[in-house]
């Protein structure tokens, strides 16, 4: 679920580019308390974001993604805990995918 621009859904992110951006960058975590001041923006139509925290989705000891959630509530400050929250959730998020995928091979792999 996303509640972004359909004019940036589906674009491809250059590492460095916004905070999910610094995710593929660094491979890491990134948590941020002023987006603004610490995170260069890809799009204008992002809009304002307060802060944010972004993990990356690691499936099998490769990359695959990034789970991000941004703020735009000034009183909404994310911290070490959070960033903890957002990568255990990301393993989970790992394991649903590859189910997912699994899933889906075995749909097209077995005979009708």
């Amino acid at each position: 679920m996303h509640n972004l621009p359909e004019s940036i859904v589906g674009s491809i992110l250059k590492p460095g580019d916004g905070i999910s951006g610094q995710v593929l960058a660094t491979r890491a975590a990134v948590v941020v308390e002023h987006y603004l001041d610490e995170v260069p923006r890809p799009w204008a139509e992002v809009g304002h974001v307060e802060s944010g925290v972004a993990v990356p989705v690691w499936w099998q000891g490769q990359l695959t993604g990034v789970f991000a959630l941004l703020a735009k509530d000034v009183s909404r400050v994310f911290n070490a805990q959070d960033r903890e929250v957002m990568e255990l959730l990301a393993s989970h998020l790992a394991i649903a995918i590859e189910n997912a995928r699994l899933y889906a091979k075995s749909a097209t792999d077995s005979p009708r």
